[in-house]
Order: structure tokens, then sequence, then C-alpha cells
């Protein structure tokens, strides 16, 4: 598609294994190196308020592996902050978390 002038972009995808298979084609600039997914918060315990996966340390992990193999990715998100029982620590979390992650 890029040899016909044609971008590829995945907007709104969710940090789960099947993405692994997209990011070589990232890499390769087969799809624009883009992705758009909503991690929502880092702390176990607030994502478990909002109901969502917590599996933090893996998604960490997923991050750095998918900049490894196409250094040129962007990752863009959302998070939601004062949450109904988020501490300052939850939210410090958060912030060092986004730090790790390079967002």
């Amino acid at each position: 598609m890029g040899s016909m002038g044609v971008w590829v972009r995945l907007h709104y995808v969710y940090p789960y294994p099947h993405v692994d298979e997209l990011i070589p084609l990232m890499a390769a600039g087969k799809i624009l190196p883009y992705l758009d997914i909503p991690f929502q918060h880092a702390s176990p315990k607030i994502l478990k308020l909002m109901k969502r996966p917590a599996f933090e340390d893996k998604t960490l992990a997923r991050i750095k592996n998918w900049r490894e193999q196409c250094p040129d990715l962007i990752i863009r998100s959302t998070f939601i902050v004062g949450f109904p029982g988020e501490t300052e620590e939850d939210f410090q979390y958060l912030l060092d978390w986004l730090t790790e992650a390079q967002l």
C-alpha cells in the first residue's frame, strides 16, 4: 500500500498479543508506525476498579519489545485520573509508568 501512496493506520487497538504480529509490518513501512491504545491507567488497583484487565508489567514489556522492533513507533493514548478511589500513590504510579513506557 505504501508504494501506492496510501497510508494504512491502526487507530484504536488494545495491547493484546495480536498487535505483536503487526509491528514488523510497521517496521517494514507497510503500516504507519502509529498506535492509539486506550491504556486508561496503570495502577492495578484502579484498573480493577474500572473493571479493566490489569497487566501493566506485561504491557510495559510489550511496549519495550515494540519499540525495539520499530524505533519510529508512535503510541498515543488516553488516561483517566481522579477516578473514585484513586490515591496520590496511584497517580504517582501512573506517572512513573508513563515515564517507563516513554509516553
